[in-house]
């Protein structure tokens, strides 16, 4: 179910601060103040969220830190005759993130079950410390006050930007909580920062589940992005979506071109993309005029994506020209990356396919690492790679100028159709169009 755009957009302004309400706990300050710089090792990130899980409360109190659990809500599985929740939950919630870590680090997090979280351990250890659920125009409110608050920080940079999390399979709501919160301080963005959490099980043994559950959570997101675009409709949204989330939201942007054919976002960033390469061109090349730019982030060396692809061509026909199933977010080593051209313009073309492959890869090599405890999936290299967050911060700070003139790593090579795409060599530096973040 779709809510009516007109209705969404419609929302009046929030007239007072929605922290005056104290729906949490403010005493976690942002980064750079309180209690982190008094010394106590850590700081405080604020997010938006938007979710189509039930509450862990439901379910008498499963991991206390997940706030909402696997299972989806009933209230917002298509079909219900209800416009009561749309977009389904909404809140406001506190991450602190340890000032020890480099940016770039993997998250480490506190115990799921940790219920008495001291200072030492958030100095170490990610950890949610406050959430609160919020109506719609409470949660415009608050979008409304973050925005107002990032205008002029990072000298210019990011202004009147927000950026929205999608997360992929195999990922429990705090965990998307923790990646939108180090996507928000690996950056430095000082904007709002939305993240949409579908149901996934948090289990690799239930991709197909999740699949289906991706599938079923496609209009309460399109329904959280008009809420997001009706909260601020002056700001250029981006969007970072990973894995599987690359196939929810794709298909949000193929609804949204039929039922809001002017919503615009602003830069777009597929990482480790678990979809379909034909699936990605009928759903998001009709949207292609509406987004400032896309990038594509790939990688041969991607396990997790790898696997996929692997499930969908187990068995091979007897035709000599097969159906490969290929996805945009790996390729085979030695061959070429996923390229596409969508004409948006006389001159312009998207999206930019970055070939961010480090290393050489094997299943059998992983096998071998995984049992001796070395083994990297290599999925959330997008965030976990100094360069990469370095990229997606030059893009969202000067603009989608051409990827080798963001960073002299950047190899451009053409592929036998003729398009460009780009090969990220990290002995590269950032150039005078792209100056580093700074530490």
């Amino acid at each position: 179910m779709v809510i009516d755009p007109v209705v969404v957009t419609a929302m009046p302004e929030y007239s007072q601060d929605p922290r005056d309400e104290a729906v949490f706990d403010g005493d976690c300050a942002p980064r750079g103040t309180g209690d982190a710089a008094t010394g106590a090792g850590y700081s405080c990130v604020s997010l938006l969220y938007g979710t189509n899980r039930a509450p862990v409360a439901e379910f008498g109190g499963l991991d206390e830190q997940d706030v909402y659990s696997t299972r989806p809500h009933p209230g917002c599985e298509p079909g219900v005759e209800t416009r009561e929740l749309p977009w389904c939950r909404l809140g406001v919630m506190t991450v602190s993130v340890p000032d020890s870590r480099e940016r770039g680090d993997p998250i480490t997090a506190v115990a799921r079950n940790d219920r008495d979280i001291t200072d030492e351990e958030r100095a170490r250890l990610f950890s949610i410390w406050s959430y609160a659920e919020l109506d719609a125009r409470a949660f415009a409110g608050y979008a409304q006050v973050m925005l107002e608050e990032a205008i002029g920080q990072m000298d210019g940079q990011y202004d009147n930007q927000a950026i929205v999390f999608i997360h992929g399979f195999n990922v429990r709501f705090r965990d998307a909580a923790f990646r939108a919160a180090q996507i928000k301080y690996d950056l430095q963005f000082p904007g709002p920062v939305f993240f949409y959490s579908w149901p996934a099980n948090g289990s690799v043994f239930h991709y197909l589940s999740d699949m289906d559950d991706a599938d079923l959570s496609v209009d309460a997101l399109v329904n959280f992005l008009l809420l997001v675009r009706a909260a601020l409709p002056d700001a250029e949204i981006n969007v970072v979506a990973h894995s599987m989330g690359t196939r929810v939201f794709a298909q949000a942007l193929s609804r949204l071109e039929l039922i809001e054919p002017g919503f615009e976002f602003g830069h777009v960033f597929f990482a480790s993309g678990d979809l379909d390469r034909n699936l990605f061109l009928e759903w998001a090349q009709p949207a292609a005029w509406n987004m400032e730019s896309l990038t594509l982030y790939t990688s041969s060396t991607d396990v997790a994506v790898a696997s996929s692809a692997l499930l969908r061509n187990l068995f091979p026909s007897r035709d000599e020209d097969r159906d490969i199933k290929e996805r945009i977010g790996f390729f085979q080593s030695g061959a070429e990356p996923p390229v596409f051209n969508f004409e948006v313009g006389w001159d312009d073309a998207i999206p930019h396919t970055i070939d961010m492959t480090e290393g050489e890869f094997s299943f059998l090599g992983f096998a071998t690492r995984s049992l001796i405890g070395r083994g990297r999936m290599r999925h959330s290299e997008y965030m976990e790679r100094t360069p990469i967050i370095e990229d997606m911060s030059c893009i969202l700070r000067f603009g989608a100028i051409s990827p080798e003139e963001r960073h002299s790593g950047m190899r451009p090579r053409v592929n036998r159709d003729g398009f460009t795409y780009w090969v990220f060599d990290e002995d590269g530096a950032a150039t005078e169009n792209c100056p580093p973040l700074p530490e």
